[in-house]
């Protein structure tokens, strides 16, 4: 689900909750960025890595990958999201 948190700036923003494939290709059809899971060696998540030709994202499970007004991609935890925005329920 996409979460919709505004200040000055609007910010869209989806969480990282799970390595299951409906999540994964939420992320994918957000960002329009691929996404690669990172597993341990004891088969647990990671991380996520979402990449484009010249970054790349590292998100952890339970963060949150935003997208600001000029569609800018960053990573950040939901207490930044609360602390600088007011989320917006349409």
């Amino acid at each position: 689900m996409i979460r919709i948190f505004k200040s000055k700036e609007r910010l869209e923003a989806v969480a990282f909750s799970d390595s299951t494939k409906d999540i994964i290709q939420a992320i994918i059809a957000f960002t329009g960025l691929s996404v690669t899971v990172e597993y341990a060696t004891d088969g647990t998540v990671r991380a996520g890595l979402i990449k484009n030709v010249s970054s790349v994202h590292i998100v952890n499970l339970g963060q949150f990958i935003y997208k600001d007004s000029e569609g800018n991609i960053g990573v950040c935890d939901l207490d930044y999201l609360r602390d600088g925005f007011e989320e917006i329920t349409e």
